[in-house]
């Protein structure tokens, strides 16, 4: 089958939302119709992955920037114990926190978040702890705020900032802690939104 050789071939890619710089532009169109949208679908498709790519690169060197500075600050600070548990709400998976000072503590999650079709979800936040404005009798209930940030592995992954807020129950007689928190948040990667997460958990300290 012939094709009409008046066959806006940019239109399509223009269409499909992408600059018409595809390679195929500088060759003769090809006589069969199959062969031309094979073609138009193929070039499309490469410029998408290699933007995806980009993109995963930007995030993997911002997120160790943030872990680098982190462990800056805290390299001096005195180690109090390495805790791993359950984190529970959105998302909901592995919770973990290493206290890196007598106020903060590292804490961060590898979890699966329900939002969307469901995706592999990864956070490590700073965390800085007040322990003054809430007395107990028994333990600790701190109260704690601090920044953090998120990845979450989707086909165009998300890569974002979180300012989690929450409060901490540490028991005196037990090696163990429980927590809840809410987390306003700013999606940076691919495109930028607000949006709100937070759960609860119960850890176990070594």
């Amino acid at each position: 089958m012939q094709i009409n050789h008046d066959f806006n071939h940019k239109e399509i890619i223009e269409t499909a939302g992408y600059n018409p710089t595809c390679r195929y532009q500088s060759l003769n169109p090809p006589a069969n119709t199959t062969d031309n949208i094979r073609y138009v679908y193929f070039c499309v498709t490469e410029k998408k992955i290699v933007t995806d790519n980009q993109n995963m690169k930007r995030m993997k060197k911002i997120f160790l920037s943030l872990v680098l500075i982190t462990l800056f600050f805290s390299i001096k600070a005195q180690d109090t114990g390495f805790g791993i548990g359950l984190y529970l709400g959105e998302p909901t998976g592995i919770g973990m926190k290493g206290w890196v000072a007598s106020n903060g503590a590292i804490a961060g999650a590898i979890a699966w978040s329900f939002a969307g079709n469901g995706h592999l979800h990864i956070h490590a936040d700073y965390h800085r702890h007040s322990f003054k404005l809430i007395q107990v009798e028994k333990g600790k209930l701190p109260v704690y705020y601090g920044i953090g940030a998120k990845i979450v592995f989707q086909n165009d992954p998300i890569f974002g900032a979180r300012i989690p807020l929450g409060i901490n129950y540490i028991f005196d007689d037990a090696p163990l802690d429980i927590f809840a928190e809410i987390v306003p948040g700013l999606e940076l990667i691919p495109s930028t939104e607000f949006d709100l997460s937070g759960g609860v958990g119960i850890r176990y300290f070594f």
